[in-house]
């Protein structure tokens, strides 16, 4: 498998990298996992709170593994959208770069690509979450 390219020589890695564009992943992971009947089960056994906490446990704990995947989607998805100089622009200057408007107008089409082009990733990691939370102590 190729290794990802560093943040300064890929410019959406790096905006995503500085801005932490990915940083929700964990929310994401914990929303989907308490819709599951995996989920259900576990707080059947051992009530809500305890289930949350391994649950969430789990997900923090697999986090690491599957952050770097998260943010190489996303910032694929970016650069389908804009062009490297736009990115360097936008990583290093913000909203005060002149493709900020245009960066602010397309963040509900990047976030329905990237609910397509993640969903495997997430669906793997609340999977694995939920596996690990819902083996017996």
């Amino acid at each position: 498998m190729p290794s990802a390219p560093t943040a300064s020589a890929d410019p959406a890695a790096a905006l995503v990298a500085r801005f932490r564009l990915g940083k929700g992943l964990a929310q994401l992971a914990d929303e989907a996992a308490r819709s599951t009947t995996t989920f259900a089960s576990m707080v059947e056994q051992s009530g809500a709170p305890a289930a949350k906490q391994r649950v969430q446990a789990e997900i923090s704990r697999l986090l690491p593994a599957y952050q770097a995947r998260w943010d190489g989607t996303l910032a694929a998805i970016y650069a389908r959208h804009f062009s490297a100089d736009a990115l360097r622009s936008l990583a290093s200057q913000g909203t005060r770069s002149p493709h900020a408007a245009r960066f602010k107008a397309l963040q509900n089409t990047v976030a329905a690509e990237m609910r397509a082009d993640a969903q495997p990733l997430l669906r793997q990691l609340v999977a694995d979450a939920l596996t690990r939370a819902s083996q017996p102590r």
